[in-house]
């Protein structure tokens, strides 16, 4: 019996190099449960920390993003400008942000920055411009030759080369350069004299603002003042003959919408002189 035991029990029994290799494969159990347990929240434990710098980065970049478009758009704010322009022989107007408006005379330009106007009230201008301000809005208009501060208030700004004159019609403003400042109430003019700024009083602003209405008024000026106020409102070029005629004075007044050729001879007769256009297209006058 013991012996039919044993040949079954041979019968079922790997070889020997079967077991020496299943020896070598069989897992190994050599860690307790506390063990594997504190490892496996090992690995959990730094699988979170990369999930925590993966999120931390993408924070990063997000705020880094942000702070870019946010810089981007105080940059755009900031510094675009919106310019008009009345070339030479045009008006134009032009509508500030608060709602005030500016007449352009011929060649003259204003620049402001709309974005940025409830933090900086500023418009940079130069050459003549009729201000109708806002009730309530204040501003400083800036030109090469002085500054104007104005509250709810209309005036006329003439800033051309090294003239600067403003004439405060409606209201009250301030007027500054670097050597001096004013305060101008109705019919009152600021006019730089080089050193500082005069303050006169002005009888009638007719002459003043006769370029807002689109009429010429002249009242006792020299032929070259006339001269230069043609050729700024027409676009044209005229040359006087001598400087007898140049230190003429005139006086007249007649619509700007008239052609050039009728304003001058309009002019010619009051002063009795003569004009001629030249082949090259420029006015001349003469005796």
């Amino acid at each position: 019996m013991s012996s039919k035991k044993q040949h079954i029990n041979e019968e079922h029994r790997l070889p020997e190099e079967w077991e020496e290799v299943a020896g070598k494969t069989q897992p190994k159990f050599n860690k307790g449960k506390e063990a594997i347990w504190s490892e496996m929240m090992s690995q959990i434990d730094e699988q979170s920390e990369e999930t925590k710098v993966i999120q931390m980065n993408w924070f990063r970049y997000a705020a880094a993003a942000v702070l870019v478009l946010a810089l981007t758009s105080a940059s755009f704010m900031r510094f675009y400008t919106e310019t008009i322009t009345a070339p030479a022989g045009q008006h134009a107007s032009a509508l500030l942000p608060d709602g005030s408006q500016v007449e352009l005379n011929a060649a003259s330009e204003i620049s402001f920055h709309p974005y940025w106007w409830s933090l900086d009230r500023k418009v940079e201008f130069e050459g003549e411009g009729y201000f109708e301000v806002e009730k309530g809005s204040n501003f400083a208009v800036v030109s090469t030759n002085g500054t104007t501060e104005v509250l709810g208030t209309s005036f006329n700004i003439n800033a051309r080369t090294d003239s600067y004159q403003v004439l405060c019609v409606t209201g009250q403003v301030r007027v500054s350069n670097a050597q001096s400042n004013v305060v101008l109430n109705p019919k009152q003019q600021a006019v730089s004299d080089g050193k500082g700024l005069a303050k006169l009083d002005i009888e009638t602003m007719d002459e003043h603002l006769a370029w807002v209405k689109n009429k010429f008024v002249f009242n006792g000026v020299s032929v070259t003042e006339v001269v230069a106020e043609l050729e700024l409102q027409y676009d044209v070029k005229i040359t006087i003959q001598n400087n007898a005629i140049a230190e003429m004075k005139y006086s007249g007044n007649f619509p700007m919408s008239i052609p050039i050729d009728n304003t001058l001879e309009i002019i010619s007769q009051g002063l009795g002189i003569s004009f001629a256009k030249s082949a090259d297209g420029v006015y001349v006058l003469s005796n």
